[in-house]
């Protein structure tokens, strides 16, 4: 029931389509069974739902945005990487361009209908440390169901919209 502007789902809507008590206990739920107590990277939709996700974990999260002033922001990053912290969530923060390649979970709990998007999240939790054996996504946006996993062939072309070839369907 959500409405798309601009090619994208308007966030208003959006935040408060998902910003269900029951949908964001049970994204905690699923971490706690899937993730064995990983470090985690959050994606909301709004400042309030990550604010609220980061409530539902309780002590071991944080919640940045752009409104957090900077020192804060890298003491939450610092206490991530060092294991202090277990959980950060973030609104538009941490898509791209950063990098803490030791992260061993993202959530995706913003749905998006950019492919783009979609995988520089997924791009956070995927990079190569020692010690790493995997990543796991927790998708609770729907997004692999519309954009694939990271593994998907995608044509790209200077004239069309990106296509991807799935071979079946992400569980």
């Amino acid at each position: 029931g959500v409405h798309t502007r601009g090619g994208e789902y308007v966030p208003s809507e959006l935040e408060a389509a998902v910003s269900k008590p029951s949908l964001i206990g049970d994204i905690v739920t699923h971490w706690k069974k899937h993730a064995n107590n990983g470090r985690t990277v959050v994606f909301g939709v709004g400042v309030a739902h990550s604010k609220a996700i980061a409530a539902a974990f309780g002590s071991i999260a944080r919640h940045i945005d752009g409104q957090t002033p900077q020192a804060e922001r890298e003491e939450s990053v610092a206490q991530l990487e060092a294991g202090e912290i277990r959980v950060l969530c973030n609104c538009d923060l941490i898509g791209e361009g950063w990098d803490l390649p030791a992260l061993d979970c993202a959530i995706l709990a913003r749905p998006t209908k950019s492919m783009a998007l979609h995988r520089q999240q997924i791009g956070r939790v995927m990079r190569a440390c020692p010690g790493k054996t995997g990543a796991l996504v927790l998708d609770h946006a729907g997004n692999t169901h519309r954009h694939g996993v990271p593994t998907d062939d995608v044509e790209v072309s200077l004239t069309g919209k990106a296509v991807r070839k799935q071979e079946k369907a992400p569980r």
